[in-house]
């Protein structure tokens, strides 16, 4: 599975094109973009540099006795894991007499303190299975403007972006046969759902109608088999109505999928036969009451929702093209 973007970063990034956000709000939002892009640089390298017996995990969220730990990346080659967490900083960074300096200005939090505690978490798990693995701490600055000289003696391999590649490249070099094939999935019967986000929005507040992916106007304009905008985009309106549903996930991914909130949040123009049948096909019936049904909500968007189906939907977008009427039904 590939990465995915975190659930606040999803929320924000759905909420400002819909609504109003506060400038910390965009200011939060910039930062989990340019974290997010920065480990997509990172697993580009490992997806190019590294091959054979080694294992990959990315983007966990730990639970262990109680302690939660959120880890970037895991590398298992050989009798070591690598636990890495990835900072994609901009600046001049340096590490001397145990404290963390960014130019000339002190940083209140050591940059290693959340590594070091996924690294204690990971190896209490670990012994607790008989893994006797070697846990190493990567640090990786994945910042293509940052720099970082470390002048204290670390227990950490700390990595500037450029020092990436060079490490990937001698660590599939020196490789050797994995020490425990079945680690992968130990370490998984701790996974958990990552992190909530307590952000909160009313439904009042956002604007309705379906959004364009491409100028993000709200209100494209829905013809028999396609959804259009006035910057020319066009889209399959399956393909719209499953992306809206799936943005109303996002925003409110506390509550479940019900047509009422759903016509809301399509606004004036949903076509509420068609929506009822989309939501039949493609969304799990959670509970039928007398005169209303809710659907599963998983909270993500459309790309991770249907991420096993891409393929179908790049062929489904295929309808917007289309210029007649081929039944009697929309098709979906």
């Amino acid at each position: 599975m590939e990465r995915r973007k975190s659930q606040k970063h999803q929320l924000l990034q759905t909420i400002q094109y819909r609504g109003e956000l506060t400038q910390i709000e965009r200011q939060e939002l910039d930062r989990l973009e340019k974290g997010f892009q920065g480990e997509l640089r990172m697993d580009q390298m490992v997806n190019e540099f590294l091959t054979g017996e080694i294992v990959v995990i990315d983007d966990l969220t730990l639970k262990y006795k109680g302690s939660l730990v959120q880890i970037d990346k895991i590398i298992i080659a050989g009798n070591t894991l690598y636990l890495i967490d990835m900072k994609n900083y901009r600046g001049n960074y340096i590490l001397q007499n145990n404290n963390w300096y960014c130019g000339d200005k002190l940083l209140t939090a050591n940059i290693l303190e959340q590594l070091r505690r996924a690294v204690r978490l990971l190896i209490q798990l670990l012994q607790e299975n008989q893994l006797y693995l070697k846990v190493v701490g990567v640090l990786a600055f994945v910042g293509l403007d940052g720099t970082v000289v470390v002048k204290d003696s670390v227990s950490e391999i700390i990595l500037q972006y450029g020092d990436i590649s060079r490490w990937l490249y001698r660590l599939n070099q020196e490789q050797t046969y994995l020490k425990y094939p079945n680690c992968e999935m130990i370490i998984r019967n701790y996974q958990v759902d990552p992190y909530s986000c307590e952000y909160r929005v009313e439904m009042a507040d956002l604007t309705k109608g379906v959004c364009c992916p491409k100028c993000h106007e709200i209100g494209m304009k829905e013809h028999w088999y396609k959804l259009s905008c006035s910057c020319g985009y066009t889209e399959a309106k399956l393909v719209g109505y499953l992306r809206t549903i799936s943005e109303y996930g996002v925003i409110f991914a506390d509550k479940d999928l019900s047509r009422k909130d759903l016509r809301l949040f399509f606004g004036e123009g949903v076509n509420d036969d068609y929506l009822r049948r989309v939501l039949i096909k493609y969304f799990e019936l959670k509970s039928k009451a007398a005169r209303a049904s809710s659907y599963v909500n998983k909270g993500i968007l459309f790309e991770y929702l249907f991420e096993n189906q891409r393929e179908l939907f790049v062929k489904i977008n295929q309808r917007a093209g289309w210029k007649e009427p081929r039944s009697s039904k929309y098709e979906i």
